[in-house]
């Protein structure tokens, strides 16, 4: 299947899927990223032949949270709505058979840090910075 925000391989006679963030410059979560973050995931999982998922980034960070084009001027039913769509990887990962690894270089903050704490494993490069800037206006 095609996506427009991530790019996907399978590796090892389809062994290994790689899902590579690609909605430059920061992986912001737009409602097309997570469309196509959850249509993917859920592609994955339903592949018997499939043991491990790899999630890292084609751009320079790993991902910088929301895009806040999508809750900026919205009501609060939109911005609540917005965020339970965020969060509803979690419980799709969390039902993945197969092992999943998050890949981090460059900044995951937010959702960004989120997305490698739904993971079973983090492996962080040098320059992996980790953050969650929600929490200094109340949102965490």
């Amino acid at each position: 299947m095609e996506y427009k925000t991530i790019a996907t391989e399978r590796r090892k006679d389809g062994k290994i899927g790689v899902i590579a963030l690609n909605n430059p410059p920061v992986n912001a979560w737009s409602n097309q990223f997570i469309d196509d973050l959850g249509a993917c995931l859920t592609e994955f999982k339903n592949d018997p032949d499939m043991n491990v998922v790899i999630i890292k980034s084609n751009c320079k960070h790993f991902s910088a949270g929301i895009d806040f084009g999508e809750i900026l001027n919205k009501s609060s039913d939109a911005i609540l709505d917005f965020f339970k769509k965020c969060m509803s990887i979690r419980p799709l990962m969390q039902s993945m058979p197969q092992i999943t690894i998050a890949q981090v270089h460059g900044t995951a903050a937010a959702y960004g840090t989120h997305l490698s704490w739904f993971c079973d494993l983090a492996v962080a490069s040098e320059d992996a910075k980790f953050g969650a800037p929600p929490i200094n206006v109340g949102l965490g």
